[in-house]
C-alpha cells in the first residue's frame, strides 16, 4: 500500500464552490441549505399538523431529487434551569412558584 494516498481534493466530487453552490465533477451542482430546529414536543398539535403539512407540501413540490440530512446534538440546559430556578423564587405566590417548578421539572424531563 502507497504511503501517500493524494490529497483529499482527488477522493472528492466537488470541483468548485461559486455563490454557495457546489460544482461537481461531469457537469452536476448541489446546494446545501440549513434549516433551524424546531422543538416539535413543545408545538401544540394543530402547530404539530401546520408544520407537517407546510413541509409535505415543500417535498410534493420539488421536482428534483432532495436529500435529507438530520443532525441532533446534546445541549446543557443547566445555565437555562438554574434561570429558571432564581426567577421561581421572585414570584409573589405560592401558585406561581409551583407552575414554575412542574415547567421546570417538564423541561428536564423533556431533554433527558
Amino acid at each position: 500500500m502507497p504511503s501517500f494516498l493524494g490529497s483529499t481534493q482527488n477522493h472528492l466530487d466537488i470541483i468548485d464552490i461559486k455563490d454557495n453552490v457546489l460544482v461537481l465533477k461531469g457537469g452536476r451542482y448541489r446546494i446545501v441549505l440549513e434549516a433551524q430546529a424546531i422543538n416539535f414536543d413543545l408545538l401544540s398539535e394543530s402547530e404539530q399538523d401546520a408544520a407537517i403539512y407546510s413541509y409535505a407540501n415543500l417535498i410534493n413540490s420539488l421536482d428534483f431529487p432532495m436529500q435529507v440530512v438530520i443532525r441532533t446534538r446534546q445541549i446543557d440546559i443547566t445555565k437555562y434551569l438554574d434561570y429558571l430556578a432564581g426567577f421561581r423564587k421572585l414570584q409573589p405566590t405560592d401558585t406561581l412558584r409551583q407552575q414554575l417548578e412542574s415547567y421546570i421539572n417538564f423541561v428536564r424531563d423533556l431533554v433527558s
